[in-house]
Order: structure tokens, then sequence, then C-alpha cells
């Protein structure tokens, strides 16, 4: 809710609705035997690994965030291709957003990112570490975003241990277009999830946060559950609250992950 008042039923918002209908209902391109997604929500953490070399694969989201007297709605997606299994490109962000304050508010499309990624693999199948680099580019309407291009690197480490379980650790800097008086130009961000394969489930547990110099530093911690509806689609939801300074926020998504088809 915003106010009292629901987000508006726009054309961003019943195509995502259809587009998790179509991942619900098995209804996209068939992958081949022994080709399955490789999903990077519902956590803030990716993990190290590419996608499918060669597959477009498509996520998309539902997030409605509590803040105070803010309401939040965005739906959030990421466009991946990998070029082969150690590079490859993600192109980002929200389709749509809407905040308001006791039902006031604004609703635009939201900025747009676009990262080059690297993994580098070890030798070690159960230890590989990537690289992510890229920018966001200032896309969101007027009050929804920064108005400025941000340049970020990411560095990403992820572990199996114990046969069914995973840890995702990254850590990365965003060199920001601009900032208030007082605030530095460098935001800190990290996050470290763990989680664990049970059958067609995925249990994840996360905590994440960021620090830029003049701004009380953010932090968060992140329940979800993943669940494969097929060996091409994979569904997910969760919720995330708020600690230190963003202790008041809180947050409940939904979405989905799947291969939509074969370029080469």
């Amino acid at each position: 809710m915003m106010g009292r008042r629901s987000i508006e039923p726009g054309p961003a918002l019943r195509r995502a609705a259809a587009a998790l209908a179509l991942c619900a209902g098995g209804m996209s391109v068939q992958a081949s035997d022994g080709v399955s997604p490789t999903p990077y929500r519902p956590t803030v953490s990716n993990p190290a690994e590419l996608p499918q070399p060669g597959w477009i694969e498509w996520e998309l989201g539902l997030d409605r965030q509590h803040d105070g007297a803010l309401r939040r709605h965005a739906l959030p997606y990421a466009a991946k291709l990998a070029f082969d299994e150690n590079w490859g490109v993600i192109v980002g962000g929200d389709l749509q957003v809407r905040e308001s304050v006791e039902g006031r508010g604004k609703t635009s499309g939201g900025d747009t990112t676009l990262m080059l990624k690297h993994r580098l693999a070890t030798g070690d199948p159960d230890r590989n570490f990537g690289v992510e680099l890229g920018f966001k580019a200032p896309t969101a309407g007027a009050g929804l975003g920064s108005g400025r291009t941000d340049w970020t690197i990411n560095s990403v480490l992820s572990q199996d241990f114990a046969g069914s379980w995973r840890l995702d650790a990254n850590l990365g800097a965003t060199r920001l277009g601009g900032s208030e008086t007082g605030q530095g130009r460098t935001l800190t961000q990290w996050a470290a999830s763990l989680s664990r394969v049970a059958g067609e489930w995925t249990l994840a547990g996360e905590i994440s946060g960021q620090r830029q110099g003049g701004v009380r530093a953010g932090a968060q911690w992140l329940v979800a559950a993943s669940y494969a509806l097929s060996p091409h689609c994979m569904v997910d939801a969760g919720f995330r609250r708020g600690l230190q300074g963003w202790r008041g926020q809180h947050a409940l998504f939904v979405g989905g992950t799947w291969l939509v088809g074969r370029l080469f």
C-alpha cells in the first residue's frame, strides 16, 4: 500500500504479472537437457558463476518497501547473457518505480545498470571468484534517482561446501556521479549470503549493507526461498528488514528467473 492507495496497474505492472505467469505456467522456451538458469536474485549478493553461455536469461520481481511514511513499489529486472563460461553482460534496473508519502507520489521507470562480468576459475569446482564492472545510467524520472552516472566495481567469492551449502560474498565500491555537501563520493557495499539446496527448494539468509562518508551506515538482513518449477524456471519470495541507518525499513518481494531462448 502507498498511504491507503495501491499502485496503479499500469502497462509495466501488467507486463510483469504476465511474464511471471508465463514462467509459472512453464510456457517459455524449453531448455535442453542439462541447461538451467543461474539466479542472481533474490539476494543482494551475486554468485561468481555466469548464466548458461549463449542463452538469454531473464529475471523479474515485484518489490514493496516501507520506510516510515514512505512507500516504494518497484519492478526490478535483469537480462543476462554469457559469451562463454568466463565472460558475460548484465543489464538491469526497474521497469517501474513508484514512491509515495500518504498517497501522494511519483511514478516512472528506474535507473539502468550495465555490467561486464568476469569469472575467475580457481581449478577447484567448489570455489570461484568473479569481478563485475559497470555503470548506472540516470534513466529514472525526476525525484526517483540521483540524476547522475555512477561507476561500480564489485568482487565476488562463491564457495560450495558440505554437499548442499553455499556462501556468496560480495564487496564493491561505487564512484558516485555527485553527492550532497559534506558527503563522500565513494560508496562501499558488502553482502554475504548463506544458502542451502534441498531438492527443488533453495533457502537463503543474508546480511548486507553500505557505507558512505558523511552518511550513517546502513545494513539489512534478508530471508528468502526459491523453488524450481521446471529445469528452466525458478520462482522466489522473501522478506528483508533494515538495521543501523536503515532501521525502520522492511520489504516483501517475489520474482522469478528463467531462460528465454538461445542466441548461439
